[in-house]
């Protein structure tokens, strides 16, 4: 189920990544982690987005394995729709 449902947040991140220029940010816009204007509009405000905080906020405790793959991941260069397609 989760996967299911971070693998859709994957692909809508995926498609919104072009205005942000930034993985983790556009998850965490999707998470609802932090607004897009709030990005926009103080972007030095940042210093480390953490991906295990985002999905925390998302989808609740006891997700840091999957947190840990999708971060190694993105880290390794695959673009978002791709780590999409690998955790569903």
């Amino acid at each position: 189920m989760i996967r299911t449902l971070l693998s859709n947040d994957l692909e809508q991140a995926d498609k919104i990544l072009f205005s942000y220029q930034c993985p983790y940010l556009a998850l965490a816009h999707v998470f609802g982690f932090v607004d897009g204007n709030h990005i926009r509009n103080f972007p030095s405000s940042f210093t480390r987005l953490s991906l295990g905080k985002m999905i925390t906020f998302r989808y609740g405790n006891g997700y840091k394995k999957i947190s840990n793959d999708i971060f190694h991941l993105i880290e390794d260069g695959y673009s978002l729709a791709k780590i999409a397609e690998i955790i569903k």
